[in-house]
């Protein structure tokens, strides 16, 4: 099995990777899944370009590896892994406007005989729109100066 983290909120650094990868096996061991001792996940790529890093392991049987992709589709990704690792999105700027640029944790199991794909999931959350970052946020109507769509709250 394969994890991919397209990530655009944190670093994309050998460290973050190592890091995601010992969350992932502390976590197939809580699930009491059992991953192959010597192929446990380790970090194999990290790419600042596209943002993207990836961790491999081999799981003991193919029912250990499927039902831990299902644990992580249903659940696992959403309510376990990203808060662990800081997932979230990220604003970039297009053509002058902030953008959402949205980050993607995906798994792949393959045979590991004949290299087909199996099983694959992703998660993802949903981007919000940015908030311009310069003046006018919006268009006054006469009468209704004292309204705008912002809170101002002070600390």
């Amino acid at each position: 099995m394969c994890i991919n983290w397209v990530n655009f909120r944190t670093s994309v650094d050998q460290e973050t990777c190592d890091n995601l990868a010992v969350t992932m096996n502390e976590l197939v061991d809580n699930q009491a899944y059992s991953l192959n001792p010597d192929q446990q996940f380790v970090c194999t790529n990290v790419n600042t370009t596209t943002a993207t890093m990836t961790i491999c392991g081999e799981f003991s049987t193919s029912v250990d590896a499927t039902g831990f992709g299902r644990w992580l589709s249903q659940t696992g990704f959403e309510n376990v892994v990203a808060p662990l690792v800081d997932f979230g999105n990220g604003v970039g700027v297009v053509n002058g406007r902030p953008v959402c640029l949205q980050s993607v944790l995906s798994y792949r199991i393959t045979d590991s005989r004949s290299g087909r794909e199996c099983r694959r999931g992703q998660f993802t959350s949903t981007c919000r729109p940015e908030v311009p970052d310069q003046f006018p946020y919006c268009e006054c109507t006469p009468w209704n100066i004292n309204r705008t769509p912002y809170d101002v709250t002070y600390r």
